[in-house]
């Protein structure tokens, strides 16, 4: 009796194992990571004190809200994201139209720029087009869900293991009286 409860535990806890693998290997589809914390988040509340670096974030996000409507008015770029950076750099990012042309594009949202911001030959325009900027979504690694599948396995066996042995000695001890 002794060697068949441990060949059952043994394959309970592999066929545990065995099913925590399989159904951690198909990755069911993939939920967008949070959004890292923005300017607008961080600056958007008008209860906060203002300050200098403050103000001039609301100003960056002013700008930026102001380009980004006028692109989207001119219907140059779908999907449009904006930053203005105190530095003097303007990231504009979005997917082109699909009968626009790239060089034309990126040229009449540079004066979109210079019209909103002001003309400034010290300012860096950076225009990412066929791509929409985001964080990429991380795979998380298959290593800790197998360890993890193989640790609830192990305890899974050794839970049936015991509670195995506690009917036996229940058993033993109903027979001796």
């Amino acid at each position: 009796m002794g060697k068949t409860a441990a060949l059952v535990v043994v394959r309970a806890g592999l066929l545990v194992m065995l099913a925590a693998i399989v159904g951690c290997s198909e990755r069911p589809a993939s939920r967008p990571s949070p959004p890292p914390p923005d300017k607008a988040r961080l600056f958007g509340d008008p209860l906060l004190v203002p300050s200098r670096d403050g103000e001039a974030a609301r100003r960056e996000l002013a700008a930026a809200g102001e380009i980004t409507a006028t692109l989207a008015a001119a219907d140059l770029v779908a999907d449009v994201h904006v930053d203005v950076e105190e530095a003097g750099r303007v990231v504009v990012g979005g997917k082109l139209a699909s009968d626009a042309d790239e060089p034309e594009t990126r040229a009449r949202v540079a004066a979109i720029v210079d019209g909103v911001l002001g003309p400034d030959p010290a300012r860096k325009l950076v225009v990412e087009l066929g791509r929409t900027p985001s964080t990429p979504v991380r795979e998380r690694p298959a290593l800790p869900i197998v360890l993890a599948a193989m640790g609830f396995g192990a305890s899974a066996g050794i839970a049936i293991d015991r509670a195995l042995r506690r009917r036996r000695a229940l058993q033993r001890a109903r027979r001796r009286r």
